[in-house]
């Protein structure tokens, strides 16, 4: 067999059998936008002497997200929808992300200490049944890249400490498995640090972040063992006159994730900033 023969079959093979048809092809990146604390309200909003149009600034946040390119793949609101929970305010707010729905964008909600599930699912009754834990607001979230797990934290004996419920925790031991050795993120309404009844997340396979709200501080943290707590920024309230309002784009990719600030000011210092992180690869326990 010559050489010319040799390299005349080596052609025919490659064009019968691309190098691309023998890899599978790394899905595109996932873009989830991340928002929390939103406080809508049926009027102008008054703390103090203070007022806030929260309604003016979730819908210019909606707006920015229906422009963005290319279109976002979800977006998860982190609790608080309400500043003060009524069948009439969650009706005005399914009103208001309505366009993010007719975009083809699937559209994830949390309870907060500032909500009533009961009033949610009956003022939204899709909610209730994107939940899988009954009562709660609480459901798995399958990207290519990762998986999400959304929990209702708040607990309702004193709505600014957080608690994982017992039915949640156990929806959460049964459901882990589904995501074999994907990453693995996990979303509530509260810091950790207000948390009661905490299991050690740090142990679960896989696990790369903590998502939460309810400080009004945006703020990125590595922990020591190398995991993250993420706190995405109000739509609503200031509570720092320098951590800005806005929210958060969090990307996944095939090795790695990202999270970029995006604020309502866009002289804000930290305005279109993005972090890398790769993601931890730890075979883990379950509780």
């Amino acid at each position: 067999m010559n050489r010319r023969f040799c390299l005349s079959l080596l052609v025919l093979v490659c064009g019968l059998f691309p190098w691309g048809s023998l890899v599978a092809e790394a899905p595109p990146p996932t873009q989830i936008v991340l928002l929390s604390d939103i406080h809508l309200g049926t009027e102008v909003i008054r703390r103090g002497l203070s007022e806030f149009r929260t309604n003016e600034n979730f819908q210019r946040c909606v707006d920015e997200i229906l422009k963005r390119e290319p279109c976002p793949d979800a977006v998860i609101i982190l609790g608080d929808i309400a500043e003060r929970h009524s069948l009439e305010v969650y009706q005005l707010a399914a009103k208001m992300w309505q366009p993010i729905l007719d975009a083809g964008i699937p559209l994830y909600i949390m309870g907060g200490n500032h909500d009533s599930p009961a009033r949610m699912f009956q003022a939204i009754p899709a909610l209730e049944k994107q939940t899988e834990v009954p009562g709660k607001i609480a459901c798995r979230i399958s990207f290519p890249q990762a998986d999400f797990y959304l929990l209702e934290t708040t607990d309702y004996s004193n709505g600014m400490l957080g608690k994982l419920y017992e039915d949640q925790r156990k929806w959460l031991l049964e459901t882990l498995p589904q995501s074999g050795d994907k990453p693995i993120f996990l979303l509530g309404h509260h810091p950790l640090d207000v948390m009661r009844e905490l299991p050690d997340f740090s142990t679960l396979p896989n696990f790369q972040a903590w998502i939460y709200g309810h400080t009004h501080i945006p703020s990125l943290r590595k922990t020591p063992q190398g995991w993250l707590l993420v706190n995405v920024p109000s739509t609503a309230f200031d509570n720092q006159k320098i951590s800005g309002l806005g929210y958060f784009i969090l990307t996944l990719n095939g090795e790695d994730f990202s999270l970029e600030k995006v604020f309502l000011l866009e002289s804000h210092p930290e305005n279109g900033t993005v972090e890398t992180f790769p993601y931890r690869k730890t075979p883990g326990i379950l509780w």
